[in-house]
């Protein structure tokens, strides 16, 4: 082999060792760095007497995410401990109560100098993230402790997890909570949530035009989500419902609820020919998530494909609703919880 190839294969290898060595080095760094992260909180969580629940990752879209967030405060309420939740800064600017805090805590922090600052918010987040890989399913360590509650996971309803909530330290939580036998306890702080995750005033035209464009045309509005987007391949496109669909929804609800006179606001991720919704009093639109999930949460009856976009705005507003899942399309006849002649009552079937 020539000098010149020996000159060309050592170059080669150089190159191979350089990332591998900076790999190393931010290995190194980022576990002497989050080690610090934890020894500090750790100080925090016992100067301070009260635990510390850090929530870790991006799970989902809003709907997933507030009622993850708003489950965790119900025990945060219930242990009397704070709750940074930094990976929903994103969405923070939506809510009166998590807006202008990078680290988005519960309680709110009144006044914070960094207050939305999206560079330390990518660092807290990243870190939180990387210590709960590393320390992956420890609910009964001492003092930090970890617990991942994704699908058939750790069991929220567990007398093991409320000890867990239950002990000094710190707590990090990794995963979604599904629907549990503990949804009383975000019913129990449904009013706090509703303050927390009030919606700014900036949204208040966009979030009451619906009501403005169906007013004088209906007794009631009733909130349609027609989610496609991602439902095509989700569940291999076993919650995808054609517009024929719901052209069916909005005939039956008109004749089951004569003679009240109900108006639509349908709300889409994509947009939609809206043709097939001609002959009803209705509102169409498209994206605006904000001013779609509260919108909807000030209807009187909510239904939809099944979806926490559908079934955060029905909690939130304590209104009844109707998930449409497939059994119930191959009826007859649908079933809404509410009786001919009178405005629909609140009932847990969509909360």
């Amino acid at each position: 082999m020539s000098s010149r190839e020996n000159l060309i294969e050592g170059d080669d290898r150089h190159r191979i060792a350089k990332p591998e060595m900076f790999s190393f080095f931010g290995k190194c760094f980022h576990l002497v760095f989050d080690s610090g992260i934890v020894f500090t909180l750790m100080l925090r969580s016992l100067l301070g007497g009260q635990k510390l629940y850090l929530i870790c990752g991006e799970y989902g879209r809003i709907g997933n995410r507030l009622f993850f967030f708003s489950h965790v405060i119900a025990w945060a309420k219930e242990n009397n401990a704070i709750v940074y939740y930094p990976s929903f800064f994103s969405y923070a600017s939506w809510f009166k109560g998590t807006r202008n805090d990078y680290l988005v805590r519960y309680p709110r922090k009144s006044r914070w100098f960094l207050g939305a600052n999206s560079y330390f918010n990518r660092i807290a987040s990243n870190c939180l993230h990387r210590i709960s890989l590393r320390l992956g399913q420890r609910p009964d360590s001492r003092l930090v402790r970890s617990i991942i509650l994704e699908e058939n996971g750790y069991d929220i309803c567990s007398e093991k997890f409320a000890h867990a909530l239950s002990r000094r330290g710190i707590l990090f939580l990794r995963g979604f909570v599904f629907t549990s036998k503990k949804d009383f306890l975000i019913e129990r702080q449904r009013s706090e949530l509703q303050q927390h995750f009030r919606p700014p005033s900036s949204y208040e035209k966009g979030i009451q035009e619906p009501f403005e464009k169906l007013k004088g045309k209906c007794d009631v509005v009733v909130g349609v989500v027609i989610r496609h987007g991602d439902y095509r391949e989700y569940r291999s496109g076993e919650y995808f419902y054609s517009l024929s669909v719901f052209q069916r929804v909005l005939e039956e609800l008109t004749e089951q609820m004569s003679p009240v006179r109900p108006g639509f606001f349908i709300a889409s991720d994509e947009n939609q020919d809206t043709s097939a919704f001609e002959s009803f009093p209705h509102y169409f639109r498209q994206g605006h998530p904000v001013e779609n999930i509260n919108a909807l949460a000030r209807c009187d009856l909510l239904t939809g494909s099944p979806s926490t976009f559908l079934t955060w705005p029905a909690f939130f507003g304590n209104i009844p609703c109707v998930q449409l899942f497939p059994d119930d399309l191959k009826k007859n006849r649908l079933c809404f919880p509410f009786k001919g002649h009178s405005k629909p009552t609140p009932c847990s079937s969509g909360n």
